[in-house]
């Protein structure tokens, strides 16, 4: 198991006002099993429109080629998204994490593409409000064969929000999240994708762990994201 934890800036307390998380109605899709270079995902819930909203696009995707790790774009409703984390386990799975300040709009559709033919992908969105852009700390975490439990270790400042995403090569069930609470996993065929997020009112140093009972290979981003 291998994994990395950066931190981008991180303060015991701040008195602007909390984050907060939206995470109702239908935030993602089945992956898709179709080989491709660009994938989209329509009719996603964005939730409700506001100023201060970013919608954080996660998801995961399989390859052979094992240097290729980033997506050459994500947008977010046309949106185009800022890079927040990327994992890849050196073999054929990869995930990621992308944000992008979408205030108007209640839904609309996840693009990613690709530089390289991929054989899956899966995506899903949570958003958050009153977050500044710049998360304050990500971590990745990866696996590569038997039962994982992928885990960062990672500070959240007080108000703020940790969001993850968990990726897999096998179709035997989903993930079990510690730390943080799930909010959708989407098992098809050979690929599973799960996302998770939580606010914290207290500042604290949080281990989130995304549980698999077996895999072939697996991944795992996480980041925090502190008040404006």
């Amino acid at each position: 198991m291998s994994f990395g934890y950066q931190v981008l800036g991180f303060g015991a307390g701040s008195s602007a006002a909390p984050v907060t998380l939206e995470t109702g109605g239908t935030r993602n899709a089945a992956p898709s099993e179709t080989d491709a270079s660009s994938y989209t995902f329509s009719s996603i819930d964005f939730g409700t429109a506001a100023a201060n909203r970013h919608v954080i696009a996660v998801g995961g995707w399989e390859h052979s080629t094992s240097g290729t790790t980033d997506p050459s774009s994500v947008t977010i409703g046309g949106v185009t998204a800022t890079k927040v984390a990327t994992k890849n386990d050196g073999r054929y799975d990869r995930s990621f994490m992308y944000i992008a300040a979408v205030p108007t709009g209640t839904s609309g559709a996840l693009v990613v593409n690709l530089p390289v033919t991929a054989w899956r992908c899966g995506m899903g969105c949570m958003s958050i409000y009153g977050a500044s852009i710049t998360p304050t700390a990500t971590g990745t975490d990866s696996g590569v064969s038997g039962s994982e439990d992928l885990e960062v270790s990672i500070a959240v400042s007080a108000g703020g929000v940790i969001v993850g995403v968990a990726e897999n090569n096998t179709a035997t069930g989903g993930y079990t999240w510690v730390g943080i609470d799930e909010i959708w996993d989407e098992v098809e065929a050979s690929l599973c994708v799960g996302g998770a997020a939580k606010t914290f009112a207290a500042a604290a140093t949080v281990a989130v762990q995304a549980n698999l009972a077996s895999t072939n290979g697996a991944t795992l981003c996480v980041a925090a994201f502190g008040p404006a």
